[in-house]
């Protein structure tokens, strides 16, 4: 049987005889056929190798590249041009971003264990004894099943230990995992030493096994009869996004299927008070009335969360659909936009939210394929690197990727932003540079090609030492930039008067701008400040 990590289109079969009442489409003509994208390449042109989770201890094994600075898609330097290592030293840097951090009561690393949530984190302590749970997910924050239980888990602050496992779409299983789990999916959780491997499964032994935190209301309640209409209709969308967003055939018809479950959607979050789909708990209203908790949050906002987080970034880039949008006459499904405002607002859940970037390029390789559509083609432009600018990072032009972050990251300056990106690579900056020197390397480098082009744990390190000098000279160089000149710390450089080949440099800087992963790697506010310094310095380096 095909697992629910490498084709999310399986758990579809199993819903088949779901119903959801709407008006079925009438048939239109149907647009020729969109291109069907099975393991997309990066927008470099280069073939598949990707990115392991760059800042963790998984980069003891850097992958190889299968690009060279040949393949780059923009003015190159010349193989005789050079370019000075005349950048602070690491060192100098970090303490640059975290003086820029402190100033506005940021932290780049803080206590995984018990402070905010974090993608980072490899145990959770909640102050309830010690963990009964210890949950597999994806090493790369990437499956959606994962991220449900993920969400489950820190909202309802159950202690646990996590341990990362890779996707088959990006590296092999560990054997001791295998055992517990011969089929490999994911996710999987042993809770109180009960092994369980289906993510339903899973929510329902967390639900029952703690109910401190309720997060569904009692059974045989009008609520409950609610709640479980509304998880059908979950199951609605998911169907009606897949029939679109990975074929090429029927697309009028598959779209306007998109459509119908959003507006149904639409209608159940309108009927209710507040953003959330059980609505905020009214004055005197029982638990037989409402959601459990009195905000109205409840599970049924945690299964809709991962799959309209990917309904919106897939439907924009590969159909030019719009469904997330900012504030405004023009927005389409209010109170569904109303409901991504305030589910990003949660720092629980916006810790393991994907940008549009990152989910464009995981989901082919989940899914099977993508099929484009001519009318994605801008929105792709956009998110392939046309936005990866200075205004866009610090909030001076609109992107079509709209987001409200919570209030401290909302509210933090760009400044703020860009020095987080800094202190992110700083952090384990020796390793990011070896890891983007992969970009300097021939074709057909890597030994064990994976699927996915944003990662690939298990290649092998054959970089050179001397294409990594020159990444990390050109990266320090990149992230310079995002210091203001009254915050940067005297230093006299690394003391190295040596100079560096330039395409080498800008080869390996913009194979890392490639593969920055969100939340992976850094929150999006960052990587929109990387991307940009990267290619900058890509685009000094190429006028030498």
């Amino acid at each position: 049987s095909r697992s629910k990590e490498t084709r999310f289109m399986a758990a579809s079969h199993v819903h088949t005889n779901t119903r959801v009442r709407l008006t079925q489409p009438t048939t239109q003509q149907s647009r020729p056929r969109s291109r069907s994208v099975r393991n997309r390449a990066l927008p470099d042109g280069g073939a598949p190798s990707g990115l392991p989770a760059i800042f963790s201890s998984i980069f003891s094994k850097p992958a190889t590249s299968s690009e060279s600075p040949s393949s780059m898609g923009q003015k190159q330097a010349s193989r005789s041009s050079t370019f000075a290592d005349t950048a602070p030293s690491w060192e100098s840097i970090q303490s640059s971003a975290q003086r820029i951090l402190d100033k506005h009561s940021l932290k780049a690393t803080w206590d995984y264990e018990t402070g905010a949530p974090s993608p980072w984190a490899t145990k959770r302590t909640f102050g309830d004894g010690a963990n009964r749970v210890t949950f597999y997910r994806d090493s790369a924050s990437w499956c959606p099943y994962s991220q449900k239980c993920w969400l489950l888990l820190e909202e309802k602050r159950v202690s646990y230990d996590v341990k990362k496992i890779n996707m088959r779409c990006y590296g092999d299983k560990p054997a001791s995992f295998l055992r517990l789990n011969p089929s490999g999916t994911l996710p999987a959780a042993v809770i109180e030493g009960r092994e369980l491997t289906d993510s339903s499964d899973i929510v329902r032994a967390l639900e029952a096994t703690f109910p401190e935190t309720p997060m569904m209301p009692p059974e045989d309640t009008r609520a409950r009869v609610l709640a479980d209409q509304l998880l059908r209709l979950e199951r609605g969308v998911f169907s009606a996004w897949m029939r679109h967003v990975t074929s090429g055939w029927n697309d009028d018809e598959n779209r306007m299927g998109v459509e119908l479950t959003l507006q149904a959607v639409e209608d159940a979050l309108a009927s209710t008070p507040g953003p959330y789909f059980l609505g905020a708990r009214a004055e005197g209203a029982t638990e037989d009335e409402a959601s459990p908790n009195d905000d109205g949050f409840s599970y049924v906002d945690i299964a809709f969360a991962p799959f309209l987080e990917r309904l919106a970034a897939s439907e924009l880039y590969f159909k030019g659909m719009a469904v997330r949008a900012p504030p405004g006459d023009g927005r389409p499904w209010p109170y569904l936009n109303a409901w991504y405002d305030a589910m990003e607002s949660r720092p629980t859940y916006y810790s393991t939210r994907s940008d549009f970037y990152t989910s464009a390029y995981d989901l082919p390789p989940q899914l099977g394929g993508c099929a484009e559509s001519k009318e994605g083609t801008s929105a792709r432009q956009a998110i392939d690197g046309g936005e990866w600018t200075r205004d866009v990072a610090a909030g001076n032009s609109e992107s079509v990727e709209y987001v409200n972050s919570p209030p401290e990251l909302r509210n933090a300056p760009p400044e703020a932003h860009a020095a987080m990106a800094v202190a992110r690579v700083a952090l384990n900056a020796k390793a990011v540079a070896r890891f983007a020197a992969r970009g300097a390397l021939p074709r057909g480098s890597s030994p064990k090609p994976v699927s996915a082009p944003l990662s690939d744990p298990s290649a092998e390190e054959i970089v050179q030492e001397q294409a990594a000098a020159a990444a990390d000279a050109a990266i320090r160089r990149a992230l310079l930039r995002l210091l203001p000149s009254d915050e940067r710390e005297e230093d006299e450089g690394t003391g190295s008067e040596k100079k560096h080949d330039a395409a080498v440099g800008i080869a390996s800087m913009q194979y890392l701008q490639r593969r920055v992963g969100v939340p992976r790697d850094m929150p999006l506010e960052a990587a929109r400040w990387l991307r940009a310094a990267l290619g900058e310095e890509m685009e000094e380096l190429s006028s030498k």
